[in-house]
């Protein structure tokens, strides 16, 4: 009977709703209850997972790809050393997004970075960086989307107003530096303005650029490479950041290790346009050795000779251990130069190179006559291995001039003023088990001053121990 009563009393003071929110309390203090289950750890993330997250250096984010639903989830566990709970999530199970990144994004910089949580960015002030999958990206400031998977980059103004840090992006052996870029991570396109870069001896800026990236479709068969497509650029072999001529293009394509295709181009000098005028244009930029055309690495103005192109010629790998190649310089007034020059090597034995060429310079004498000067000048050098031959070794050097040659075609200080010059070639014999040595050899000295010349052919010294 007095149960009873209580039962009354408790039903008086909590009406039948508050009953009800009691009811769903315990049933989730209940359910709470029971998912801890101490000492369960199928559900943790793997140890290097783990590992890395906690030995992360300071500095350094770490954006993971995102996760759109979780299955199962362990709550969590107690842990007893800590002394505090920790979720525990099986992430084998775990379904990935399909607009979530394929790889962990790293990123930091020196001065500062703040996170814009609403709109899933994340900015990065002075000597910033980002690093995913192939991609490292350097630049003043860095700015990173990871709601549209983009990435924008550009130069950030110190505090004296100085626009320092241009972008520097390189994708696996493919690097340029530009004004401003944008790339997207997922389609692995970008937009580049003012790029420029370089391929092999070749250097391409241009005023907007689009990037494309290798995509891994599986496919083993054939190779992968990005690809670069400009607009209003200019191809040139000048390093400098004004290039002094070039082949100036509205279209240009770069394939990284293969070739730049252009099309209706012409030549540029000094920033001025040309008559000389190509429909379009193939460059192979292969590593391999290969055919090809040489192209003019400087130009000048002379009063005496006029208007001229420096080293246009063409080069010839005649074998793995041989290549050649034929240069020459043109000047509009008839001065011209023919050149050859043929490298050779084969390993253990020995390694040279010889050179020859031909000069013809048209000027005028005190008549205001056209008098031709020519000359001539030969090099020869040849080393052998010393694991050649064990009792025999032949090498040296040879430099013969006429008509001060170097002096006259060459415009560096030591060219002008050297006015000596020198040749020896030996041939050295030892005989094995004897005490006989002989020696051969040929000197030549040159003064290019007074034209006097000495040859000593042959010296020869046989001796005995």
């Amino acid at each position: 009977m007095r149960f009873r009563c209580r039962k009354r009393l408790i039903m008086r003071k909590f009406p039948g709703k508050y009953l009800l929110f009691l009811q769903m309390l315990a049933c989730l203090v209940a359910g709470g209850a029971a998912a801890q289950v101490p000492g369960q750890a199928g559900g943790l993330p793997p140890a290097s997972v783990l590992d890395s997250i906690r030995n992360r250096p300071p500095g350094l984010s770490v954006l993971s790809p995102s996760l759109d639903t979780i299955s199962p989830v362990a709550a969590s566990r107690t842990d007893a050393a800590a002394g505090r709970d920790s979720l525990v999530v099986d992430l084998s199970r775990a379904k990935i997004s399909n607009d979530g990144l394929d790889d962990v994004v790293e990123y930091g910089a020196r001065d500062s970075m703040w996170f814009d949580v609403a709109s899933k960015q994340v900015h990065l002030y002075g000597e910033a960086f980002m690093k995913y999958t192939s991609i490292d990206l350097k630049a003043g400031y860095i700015l990173l989307d990871y709601n549209l998977n983009m990435v924008t980059a550009r130069g950030f103004a110190d505090s004296s107003g100085t626009l320092a840090g241009a972008p520097q992006f390189k994708d696996g052996e493919q690097s340029f530096s530009a004004r401003e870029l944008k790339y997207n991570f997922k389609s692995k396109k970008g937009i580049i303005y003012e790029a420029y870069t370089q391929q092999e001896d070749l250097f391409v800026l241009g005023a907007k650029a689009k990037f494309v990236g290798a995509k891994d479709d599986g496919d083993t068969s054939k190779t992968s490479r990005n690809t670069v497509y400009n607009y209003d650029a200019i191809l040139t072999t000048c390093n400098h950041p004004q290039p002094h001529f070039g082949i100036r293009t509205k279209k240009l394509k770069v394939v990284p290790d293969k070739l730049v295709v252009t099309g209706f181009s012409n030549v540029e000098i000094g920033g001025v346009p040309t008559p000389l005028v190509l429909p379009f244009g193939f460059y192979p930029i292969t590593k391999t050795k290969k055919s090809g055309l040489i192209i003019p690495r400087d130009y000048e103005f002379s009063d005496r000779w006029g208007f001229g192109l420096r080293n246009i010629g063409y080069y010839i790998p005649i074998s793995q251990h041989m290549d050649l190649t034929l240069n020459t310089d043109i000047y509009f007034q008839g001065t011209f130069r023919l050149g050859a020059d043929m490298n050779y090597l084969r390993r253990y034995k020995y390694r040279g190179n010889f050179s020859f060429e031909v000069n013809n310079r048209v000027d005028e004498d005190a008549r205001a006559r056209r008098v031709n000067d020519r000359s001539i000048g030969l090099r020869w050098s040849h080393n052998q291995d010393s694991k050649a031959h064990p009792t025999r070794n032949f090498g040296g050097n040879l430099n013969i001039q006429t008509n001060q040659n170097q002096s006259r075609n060459r415009n560096d200080f030591q060219s002008v003023f050297q006015n000596s010059l020198s040749s020896n070639l030996s041939y050295r014999q030892t005989f094995p088990g004897k005490p006989f040595n002989l020696t051969a050899s040929m000197s030549h000295s040159q003064n290019t001053g007074n034209r006097l010349m000495n040859i000593t052919l042959p010296n020869v010294n046989f001796t005995m121990q």
